[in-house]
């Protein structure tokens, strides 16, 4: 309506895919308006008890096979190296805190080093491109999956 693109459907720190009240209004809009979202890992949905990948799934929203979380989410670079080479097949997510090195940053973010960090990995690191390239990885952001969402999945 107001001319965005919308891609995908999210909630910060994944507030409302772990409360099953909470959960069902992420999926309805999903639902409604054929998007796909973002989900943590198998491992979160086994920790917190609730079967939130298999009712997304049942509903035929598509989201991320698997997602890769550095511990604090900041400070990505050797972890997300090692996650290249441990890549199964399937979509993976990789989860980053990349930010622009401003004082802004340097006066809120205690780890703003790590954040400009993962922004250099991610948009200038050629070493971290070639190993994705050498690993056949195919880079694709959340329209892909949009699209096979709509599509029927």
């Amino acid at each position: 309506l107001w001319g965005f693109d919308v891609s995908h459907l999210d909630s910060h720190m994944g507030t409302l895919q772990l409360r099953p009240e909470f959960f069902d209004v992420y999926l309805d809009l999903a639902v409604e308006f054929e998007l796909p979202i973002r989900l943590s890992g198998a491992a979160t949905e086994r920790l917190i008890g609730f079967p939130f990948r298999r009712l997304a799934a049942e509903e035929g929203v598509v989201f991320p096979d698997h997602f890769v979380y550095v511990q604090g989410g900041v400070g990505s670079r050797r972890a997300i190296e090692q996650a290249v080479t441990e890549l199964r097949p399937g979509v993976t997510e990789v989860y980053v805190h990349p930010a622009v090195d401003t004082p802004e940053l340097r006066a809120l973010a205690p780890d703003w080093a790590n954040r400009v960090d993962d922004h250099d990995l991610v948009t200038r690191d050629s070493a971290l491109r070639a190993m994705l390239d050498r690993a056949g990885v195919v880079r694709i952001g959340y329209r892909p999956l949009r699209e096979l969402q709509r599509a029927g999945g």
